[in-house]
C-alpha cells in the first residue's frame, strides 16, 4: 500500500516539474525532472520509515534485533529435535521397563509353580519312602525265606553227594570185578576152539568146560544185568545231583538279585531322601534335558555322531543347572541299566539308537530327557526319545483362531488373548504332532508384552466382533519352536 502511494505522489511530482522545465547543473528538463523523481521517492520513503520507527516498537525490534532471532529460532528448533529424540528414547525406555516387568512376574509366577511342584513332590517323596520301607522289610523276609532255602538246598547236595560216592565206588568194583571175568571168559572161549579140535579124544574134558563156559556165561550175564543197573541208579544220581546243583545256582541267583535289588531301593532311598532334604531339584522325571536335528539324508555310518552330539548337549545343560559327574559317571548320560538279570550297559543302548535310526532317511529330531527326578549336585541319568521331523505347517497356514468382540473391557481382552495363546494355541500344536516340551506348553506360543498390548489396541479400534487369526511366517517342523503372527478379520 505503501509503495502505491509514493508511486503516485512521484508520478505527479514528476508530471508537474516536467511542466515547469525546471533544470539544475545545466542539466535538461527532463534529466533533471528524473533525478528529482528519485531524490523525492527516497526522501518519501526514508520518512516513511522513520514515522513507522518513532510510531512502533515492534518494528524498531525487527530492524535492530532480526539477525538474531533467527539465529535463537534455529536454536530453539535444533533443541526442539533433542527433545523429541529425548521423548522417543524415553519412550523406548518405558517398553522396554514393560516387557522387563512382564518376563520378572513371568518368572515369578514360574518359580511359584516350580515350589508348588517341589512341594507336592517332597510329599510324593515321602509317601514313596514309606512304601520303599515297606518293601524293604518284605525282600529282607524273602531273602531270610531264601537263606533257609539254600541251606536246605545245600544239605540235600551234601547227601546226594555222599550217596552218589557210594555208588560209584560201587559201579568201580563190579566194573573191576567185571572185566576180570570178561578176561577169563575170552580165555576159555579161546581154550574151548583149541578143544574142539581134539573133541573126540577130550569129550569128556569137552562137556566140563562147556558146563563151566555156560555157568560163567550165566555169571556174566548175571553181572551185566547189575551192571546195567548201577549205570542207571548213577545216571539217576547224576540227574538228581545236577538238578540240585542248578536248583542251589538258581537260589544263589535269586539271593544275590535280591540283594542287589536290595541295594538299589536303599540306595535310591537313601539318595532321594537325602536330595530331597538338602539339595534342589534340577530336572523333574521326564522332563527335556536337550534336542538336536539330525537333517535328512544322514549316512548310516553317521548317525552314532549325532547320538554322542546330542548327549553332550545334555551335559552342557546339566552342567548349567548344576549337575555333576562322579568317579563312575559323566554329569548326564545314558548309565548302565538292570533289567532283571540282565544288565544293560551304555553301549548297548548306543547301538540300539543306532541301529533304529539306519535306514530312516526322513529327518529325525532326538529328544534327551531325564529318566528320573535329578537333583543339584548329582549326574542326570536320560533316555532318548525319538521322533519323525516334518513339516508340520506350512508358511502362511493357520494353527488357531479364536472369536473376540473389540467392546469389551481391556481386562477382559488380555484375558481372552491369554487363554488363547497358552492353551488353544499349544494344543492344536499337540494335536498336529509338534513336539513340546513337557512343562513348557503355557509359555510355547511366546508373544513380547509390546506385541501383545499393540494387539489389543489393534482390537479396542475395531469396536465389534471380530476373529483373530494365529498363523506361522515359515515352515515349521515338529521340533521347530512356533513363530506366530495375527491377523484380525
Amino acid at each position: 500500500m505503501l509503495g502505491g502511494i509514493i508511486a503516485i505522489i512521484a508520478d505527479r511530482l514528476g508530471r508537474k516539474l516536467g511542466k515547469k522545465r525546471l533544470s539544475i547543473f545545466g542539466l535538461r528538463p527532463r534529466q533533471t525532472a528524473e533525478i528529482i523523481t528519485v531524490g523525492a521517492g527516497i526522501l518519501i520513503t526514508l520518512v516513511t520509515l522513520i514515522v513507522i520507527l518513532v510510531a512502533s516498537s515492534d518494528v524498531r525490534i525487527w530492524l535492530t534485533q532480526g539477525r538474531r532471532a533467527i539465529i535463537e529460532r534455529d536454536s530453539l528448533k535444533k533443541e526442539v529435535g533433542q527433545l523429541q529424540q529425548q521423548r522417543q528414547d524415553i519412550s523406548d525406555s518405558n517398553k522396554r521397563a514393560q516387557d522387563l516387568a512382564f518376563r520378572l512376574n513371568h518368572d515369578l509366577d514360574t518359580k511359584k509353580t516350580e515350589v508348588r511342584q517341589i512341594s507336592e513332590q517332597r510329599n510324593a517323596l515321602q509317601k514313596s519312602t514309606a512304601v520303599l520301607r515297606a518293601q524293604v522289610g518284605g525282600l529282607r523276609a524273602k531273602i531270610e525265606q531264601t537263606r533257609v532255602s539254600l541251606k536246605s538246598s545245600q544239605a540235600k547236595l551234601s547227601a546226594s553227594l555222599s550217596r552218589l560216592k557210594v555208588v560209584q565206588d560201587s559201579y568201580d568194583a563190579i566194573d573191576r570185578r567185571y572185566k576180570v571175568l570178561d578176561k577169563q571168559i575170552r580165555e576159555a572161549n579161546e581154550w574151548n576152539h583149541r578143544l574142539d579140535t581134539d573133541n573126540q579124544k577130550l569129550d569128556a574134558s569137552n562137556k566140563t568146560l562147556g558146563r563151566t563156559n555156560q555157568a560163567l556165561m550165566d555169571q556174566r550175564a548175571s553181572l551185566e544185568a547189575q551192571k546195567d543197573r548201577l549205570a542207571q541208579d548213577i545216571e539217576r544220581t547224576k540227574v538228581e545231583g545236577d538238578q540240585l546243583r542248578a536248583e542251589v545256582a538258581s537260589q544263589k541267583e535269586k539271593l544275590e538279585e535280591l540283594g542287589g535289588q536290595l541295594a538299589q531301593v536303599e540306595s535310591a532311598l537313601q539318595s532321594s531322601l537325602n536330595n530331597s532334604r538338602l539339595t534342589s531339584l534340577m530336572f523333574r522325571r521326564g522332563e527335556e534335558v536337550a534336542r538336536l536335528t539330525m537333517p535328512e539324508g544322514v549316512m548310516d555310518e553317521q548317525m552314532g555322531n549325532y547320538i554322542q552330539s546330542l548327549l553332550r548337549e545334555a551335559r552342557l545343560s546339566a552342567e548349567s543347572r548344576g549337575a555333576k559327574a562322579t568317579s563312575a559317571n559323566p554329569s548326564a548320560g545314558l548309565f548302565p541299566r538292570q533289567s532283571g538279570s540282565l544288565t544293560i550297559t551304555t553301549e548297548m543302548q548306543t547301538d540300539a539308537l543306532v541301529n533304529y535310526l539306519k535306514g530312516k532317511k526322513k529327518s529325525q529330531l532326538l529328544v534327551a530327557y531325564s529318566l528320573l527326578n535329578s537333583f543339584e549336585g548329582e549326574p542326570v541319568a536320560l533316555g532318548v526319545r525319538i521322533y519323525d521331523n516334518d513339516v508340520i505347517f506350512h508358511a502362511g497356514q493357520v494353527v488357531a483362531e479364536v472369536r473376540m468382540n473389540g467392546r469389551s473391557e481391556q481386562e477382559v481382552l488380555v484375558a481372552q488373548l491369554d487363554d488363547f495363546l497358552k492353551v488353544r494355541v499349544p494344543d492344536r500344536a499337540q494335536k498336529a504332532h509338534m513336539v513340546i516340551p513337557p512343562g513348557t506348553e503355557k509359555t510355547f506360543a511366546y508373544v513380547s508384552e509390546a506385541d501383545k498390548l499393540q494387539l489389543i489396541l489393534s482390537m479396542k479400534k475395531l469396536d465389534q466382533p471380530f476373529k483373530l487369526v494365529a498363523y506361522v511366517t515359515e515352515d515349521t517342523r515338529a521340533g521347530d519352536p512356533l513363530k506366530l503372527s495375527f491377523r484380525i478379520r
